[in-house]
């Protein structure tokens, strides 16, 4: 499985010590996708598996006929309500052991990714940022195998390091290497953040990069790559951004701005241009102060792939250049959310 092999390939859920890619910007399902089917795969008949897909519409209206049928003696016709369908589903799957949560998830609502840590402990890959509920011996087996999935040059000897989170009680272990994930003992882990936090303080490492602060920072704002989710959620992602660059010592700005496409498109009443140019896209990025000339500062960008399939050049996932280099860049007003 290491066709997708980029700092570490991609985003992936580790289950059972195998990885299943979970990247919904390349593939067709992201880490809640995933969940969801897996709950729906749960409940739903035979009869509405699709294969790569369960219709769960379909069965909930099924097991809505089903509870109609009991109470009233007759099945129901064409007039039910959808939010009678609803209801009369969900008593239903409360009798097969559906809890609320799994129905929320399986109804696309709540936190799927933090429900498949917790509950079907699978463990979250985010480029080399790994998320687990807990971290055991059998938790960190699953890890290394799930890794070595993903990348078989995986050994020993990788200088391939990592960052680990822990939900359960927020700790995060940075720069691990593959070996000790690999030797299974959560005691030598701890034992390596102590040391390894004693040897930055000794040492004055410098600060995190750019790119790394931006990688980390996606890997866990952006949970979905869907262009309407990017555009909905570009300024909380920008916001977020923006505040850790400057907690690491970078002179960092959030911009309100225009993002310039090529291809001229009806718009969303949300984009903010002329009558005449509609091919200025109303948008949010963070710019670190660099430079006295504006032109040569850098912009640090998230969520401009929403706009790909409107561009003829290729957008990366993390963008960062000057203006200069990314000249689609037009700013409107900088510190936006100080005002």
């Amino acid at each position: 499985m290491n066709w997708y092999k980029k700092a570490l390939r991609g985003e992936w859920w580790i289950i059972d010590g195998s990885a299943i890619f979970a990247d919904a910007n390349v593939g067709e399902l992201g880490h809640e996708a995933h969940v969801v089917d897996s709950i729906q795969r749960k409940y739903a008949y035979d009869e509405f598996d699709k294969g790569e897909w369960i219709d769960w519409d379909a069965f909930k209206r099924q097991l809505a006929s089903e509870v109609y049928e009991e109470q009233f003696g007759m099945k129901p016709n064409s007039k039910v309500n959808p939010k009678e369908i609803e209801t009369l589903a969900y008593k239903r799957l409360q009798e097969l052991g559906m809890t609320h949560e799994e129905y929320s998830i399986a109804e696309n609502r709540g936190d799927a990714r933090a429900y498949g840590m917790r509950e079907l402990g699978w463990k979250r890959v985010a480029g080399n940022n790994i998320q687990t509920q807990t971290l055991t011996s059998n938790d960190l087996k699953d890890i290394a195998s799930g890794l070595y999935d993903i990348d078989n040059d995986l050994d020993e000897n990788s200088n391939e390091q990592f960052t680990i989170e822990v939900a359960a009680n927020g700790v995060v272990l940075r720069h691990v290497p593959y070996k000790l994930i690999s030797d299974a003992s959560p005691s030598a882990l701890i034992q390596y953040r102590d040391v390894y936090a004693q040897n930055q303080k000794t040492l004055k490492l410098a600060k995190p990069t750019i790119e790394q602060i931006a990688e980390q920072v996606r890997s866990r704002e952006v949970r979905s790559y869907d262009d309407e989710y990017l555009k909905d959620n570009c300024l909380p992602v920008a916001k977020a951004l923006t505040k850790e660059l400057t907690r690491n010592g970078y002179n960092s700005v959030l911009v309100q701005g225009n993002f310039k496409v090529d291809k001229s498109v009806s718009v969303d009443p949300r984009d903010k241009m002329t009558k005449e140019d509609n091919t200025m896209r109303f948008h949010y990025w963070t710019e670190i102060l660099i430079s006295p000339n504006e032109r040569k500062n850098l912009i640090v960008d998230l969520t401009a792939i929403q706009f790909e399939d409107e561009v003829n050049s290729q957008i990366k996932p993390i963008e960062v250049g000057t203006y200069e280099q990314l000249n689609r860049y037009i700013p409107i007003i900088k510190g936006w959310d100080e005002l």
